[in-house]
């Protein structure tokens, strides 16, 4: 009766796979992230491009000067905005190439194992075809025998 396969290595291709869907959530956490803050980015250009194409140029003095405050403040948002995206994408970077790495150590263990896989069912379709030759071998001896 031939061996069942084992891998001793099992444990540790858990974790590796453990270790890429990890990476995966937090590749997807960052890319979700940075949608938003693209998306938020756009909003805020469109509204300012909106508010100084519609903007009044009459009115009191007050008012010309709330407007301009609020399009100063529309402006470093917009410019907060973009920092913000700028290192979001180096973070997204990043965990892009952490990904790769986990994924790379995943495949490296899961070639390991098939390999180690395919050995072990050559070995034992070795041994059964030496443990037929047997049989077959000693019915010939016994027929031999027998006459």
């Amino acid at each position: 009766m031939a061996k069942k396969f084992k891998f001793r290595l099992d444990p540790l291709l858990k974790l590796k796979s453990h270790k890429v869907e990890r990476a995966k959530e937090m590749l997807s956490e960052v890319s979700h992230l940075l949608y938003l803050k693209e998306d938020e980015h756009i909003k805020n250009l469109a509204y300012l491009d909106d508010m100084l194409r519609t903007g009044k140029q009459s009115g009191n003095v007050l008012q010309m000067q709330a407007v301009a405050y609020h399009n100063s403040f529309v402006r470093s948002q917009i410019e907060k905005l973009h920092k913000e995206i700028e290192k979001l994408k180096e973070i997204e970077n990043i965990r892009r190439m952490q990904l790769n790495k986990a994924m790379q150590e995943e495949k490296v263990l899961t070639k390991l194992r098939e390999k180690k896989e395919h050995n072990h069912a050559q070995e034992v379709l070795k041994e059964d075809n030496a443990f037929m030759d047997e049989i077959s071998i000693l019915r010939g001896t016994r027929r031999d025998g027998d006459r």
